[in-house]
C-alpha cells in the first residue's frame, strides 16, 4: 500500500470547502473512469479545516492498477464552470444542510477558485519548514444560509445475498458488500451530488446484507442511483475485478501494522465472526468471490426522518 498526503491553505471557509468538494469530485470521476473500485483499488478522503485554512486529500494505493491516480493527483485542477460548482454547492447543501451564497454570483466564486488553482499543492513528505496554520476570514459576500428553504431527501439502499451455512463466508461477503457501496457512493457523489452518510450490516439466518445512507437536495433522481449501483454491481462481478479483488484480500497483513485490513473488531462486534490470514488466503479465491457476487440483489428502502422504514423495490 502507498498513501499520498497533499494540503494547501485558502483564506476563506467557504471557498476551502468547496475547493475540497471540487477536487473530491474530479478524482473520484477519474477513478471510475480508470475501472478503479473504492477499497478494493483504492481509498481516498478530503479534509478541510474550517478555522485553520488547510485543505488536505488522503490517497492510499493498495496495487499497481491505482498507481494511475497519483499523477492524476497532482495534476488535478479544481473544475470551474457553472455546472461544476452546482454540483458542489448541492453536495454541500446535503452534507451541511446549508445553501452556499455568493452576492458577487459565479464569477467572483470563479476567481478564487481559479486562485487556489494557482497555488501549488504541497506533498507532507516534501514539506521542510512548517506550514503555520492561517485563520480564516469570513467575507461578508460569501456566506451560508440554512432554514426551511432547504429541503433534503434521505435515501437508503440495501445490498443483501441469501445467507450460507458456512459461516467463515460472511467476512468476504461483508468487504464485498462495503466495497460495492463505498464505488456506488463515489459514483453518486460526482454525477449526482449524493452525499454519503454512512451505513450499517446486519445479518440473520436467513440473509447478509448491508445499508447505505444518503442525502441529496430534493428533488432527486432516484432511478439514476439505482442505475448507478447497477453499473457498479454488473463491472466489478467481471473477470478482472474479481482478480484484483482476490489478490487484495489475499494479501491482508496484520503482522505489519498496515491501516487499510479489515477491522478485528468491526468483525467481532458486528458479524460475530473473526476469520485470520490465512482463512483470507484460502478463501477468498477468484472462484469464491464470483459465486458470492452472483445472488446480491439491490433493495430500496423508505425513509422517514433519514432512517429507513420498510423495504419498497428490488432488483
Amino acid at each position: 500500500m502507498r498513501r499520498i498526503i497533499l494540503c494547501k491553505q485558502s483564506t476563506s471557509p467557504i471557498i476551502a470547502h468547496m475547493y475540497e468538494h471540487l477536487v473530491m469530485t474530479e478524482l473520484k470521476k477519474r477513478a471510475w473512469q480508470a475501472g478503479l473500485f473504492v477499497q478494493m483499488d483504492y481509498s481516498a478522503r478530503g479534509t478541510y479545516y474550517t478555522r485553520e485554512g488547510c485543505i488536505i486529500v488522503e490517497l492510499e494505493l493498495h496495487n499497481d492498477e491505482a498507481n494511475v491516480l497519483e499523477d492524476a493527483l497532482h495534476q488535478i485542477q479544481a473544475p470551474t464552470t457553472g455546472a461544476s460548482l452546482a454540483l458542489v454547492t448541492g453536495q454541500i447543501a446535503a452534507e451541511k444542510e446549508t445553501i452556499v451564497n455568493c452576492e458577487g454570483g459565479i464569477d467572483t466564486l470563479q476567481k478564487d477558485i481559479s486562485e487556489l488553482n494557482n497555488t501549488a499543492w504541497q506533498s507532507i513528505d516534501e514539506i521542510r519548514e512548517p506550514i503555520v496554520a492561517v485563520r480564516e476570514r469570513k467575507r461578508s459576500n460569501l456566506y451560508e444560509l440554512a432554514g426551511p428553504g432547504v429541503d433534503i431527501v434521505k435515501p437508503s439502499y440495501r445490498l443483501q445475498r441469501p445467507a450460507l451455512d458456512d459461516r467463515s463466508l460472511e467476512p468476504i461477503v461483508c468487504y464485498l458488500l462495503a466495497a460495492i457501496h463505498a464505488t456506488a457512493a463515489s459514483v453518486a457523489n460526482y454525477r449526482l451530488g449524493y452525499y454519503d452518510l454512512g451505513g450499517e450490516y446486519k445479518h440473520s439466518k436467513h440473509y447478509w446484507a448491508a445499508t447505505n445512507r444518503f442525502a441529496v437536495l430534493s428533488p432527486h433522481e432516484d432511478a439514476r442511483l439505482r442505475d448507478t449501483y447497477t453499473d457498479v454491481i454488473e463491472a466489478i462481478r467481471e473477470d478482472e475485478p474479481i482478480r484484483r479483488m482476490a489478490r487484495r484480500m489475499q494479501s491482508f497483513d496484520y503482522s505489519t501494522g498496515q491501516s487499510d485490513v479489515p477491522d478485528i473488531e468491526y468483525f467481532i462486534m458486528e458479524l460475530g465472526i473473526l476469520i485470520g490470514e490465512n482463512t483470507w488466503r484460502e478463501r477468498a479465491n477468484e472462484a469464491t468471490i464470483s459465486m458470492l457476487l452472483q445472488d446480491i440483489t439491490l433493495i430500496r428502502q423508505r425513509s422517514r426522518g433519514g432512517q429507513p422504514t420498510a423495504q419498497d423495490d428490488s432488483d
